[in-house]
C-alpha cells in the first residue's frame, strides 16, 4: 500500500484560516492539528450540520489529502455573561491550585477574555481548558501570563506593600492603615474614607509581589466587606 505523504504544517494553517473566515463556524471552536499525515479536527460544533461542513472545508483544502473527524457536537445554549464568568471563576477555584485572585475573567457577548498570572504553562492550559468547556462560552481569548512564583520575606514584602500605598494615599490617609505580613498572607487593618478607596488597597496588595492572598479587615464608611466576582 502506498504510504499517504505528510501534511505540512503550511496546510493546517491555510485549514485554520478558513475555518475562522467562514461565518457558518463563528459559534463553535473548531482545533486543528496533525496526527501521522492527516488534518485532524477536534472541538465542539453546535450541530451535525456545522461538524460535516467544517470536514467539507477541511477536506477541499489545499495540500490536505487526508481529515480525521473528532469534533464532538454540542448545541449552543445562550446564557448571561455573568453567569458564565461566575462559573469559569468557580472552576478556576475547585478545580486548580492557581490562586483566583490574581486571574481575572471577563466576558463579553459569550467570548471569554482571560487576563492576569499563572506559575507554569500548564496552569494556563488547564485554565484555558476549563473555560472553553463552560455552557455558553463562544471563544476564549486567553492573554494570561506565565510568572514562576518568587519567594519574598515577608519584610521584603511589608515595606514594599507600605510604599506604595505611600504613593496611592495622603499621608493622614496613609496614618490610618495598618499593614502586616505573615507567610506571604498580607493583612490590612485601619480605616479607608471611602469604599473605593477600600477596593484600590485591597487590589494594590493582591498585585504587590510575593503576595498570596489578602485579608482585608478595613473599616470602610459602609462596614461592609467587598464581594468579589472577579480576580
Amino acid at each position: 500500500m502506498d504510504q499517504q505523504p505528510a501534511i505540512e504544517q503550511p496546510a493546517v494553517a491555510l485549514v485554520r484560516e478558513a475555518l475562522q473566515a467562514d461565518t457558518r463556524f463563528q459559534t463553535s471552536s473548531i482545533d486543528v492539528s496533525t496526527e501521522n499525515g492527516a488534518i485532524v479536527l477536534s472541538g465542539i460544533a453546535p450541530d451535525p450540520s456545522t461538524r460535516a461542513a467544517a470536514v467539507a472545508v477541511a477536506r477541499r483544502t489545499r495540500g490536505v489529502s487526508q481529515v480525521i473527524d473528532r469534533i464532538q457536537v454540542h448545541p449552543f445554549v445562550p446564557r448571561f455573561d455573568t453567569d458564565i464568568t461566575a462559573d469559569i471563576v468557580t472552576a478556576i477555584t475547585l478545580r486548580t491550585r492557581v490562586n483566583s485572585a490574581r486571574v481575572d475573567v471577563e466576558t463579553v457577548d459569550g467570548v471569554v477574555y482571560l487576563r492576569g498570572t499563572v506559575p507554569d504553562p500548564t496552569a494556563r492550559q488547564l485554565i484555558d481548558s476549563l473555560a472553553r468547556s463552560t455552557d455558553g462560552v463562544r471563544d476564549v481569548i486567553d492573554e494570561l501570563v506565565v510568572e514562576p512564583p518568587v519567594s519574598h520575606p515577608d519584610p521584603e514584602i511589608e515595606q514594599q506593600l507600605r510604599e506604595r500605598l505611600n504613593q496611592l494615599l495622603r499621608p493622614e490617609a496613609t496614618s490610618r492603615i495598618h499593614v502586616t505580613v505573615h507567610h506571604g498572607v498580607a493583612y490590612l487593618q485601619g480605616e479607608a474614607e471611602s469604599t473605593a478607596l477600600r477596593w484600590a488597597i485591597e487590589d494594590l496588595a493582591r498585585w504587590t509581589p510575593g503576595v498570596l492572598d489578602v485579608v482585608d479587615e478595613l473599616r470602610g464608611p459602609t462596614g461592609q466587606r467587598r464581594n468579589r466576582s472577579r480576580r
